[in-house]
């Protein structure tokens, strides 16, 4: 397999998509890895502090959340759905 494409979805909180062939296939590569670096730097995205400070914030939304679950079940109540976009697992 073979990396030939690779865009910013904007819409998706930048998320990037990415476009693979089997190796020989006719699609030449359209895209540069330096370009992408360029970007993601000034982010920090390679430095291992943004991402522990994301996991950080992730705990403290999940606990903030099973708090309140739980301060539901204690009164009796009913949870029927969360629902989330179509882009993020939902559950129920």
């Amino acid at each position: 397999m073979q990396l030939i494409r690779v865009n910013r979805t904007q819409t998706q909180g930048s998320s990037i998509r990415g476009a693979i062939q089997l190796i020989g296939e006719p699609h030449s590569v359209d895209f540069s890895e330096d370009d992408l670096a360029k970007m993601e730097l000034p982010q920090g995205f390679y430095q291992p502090d943004m991402y522990q400070d994301f996991a950080r914030k992730i705990k403290h939304e999940k606990k903030k959340l099973l708090d309140l679950w739980t301060n539901q079940k204690a009164r009796e109540n009913t949870i029927a759905g969360i629902i989330a976009s179509n882009s993020v697992t939902p559950f129920l």
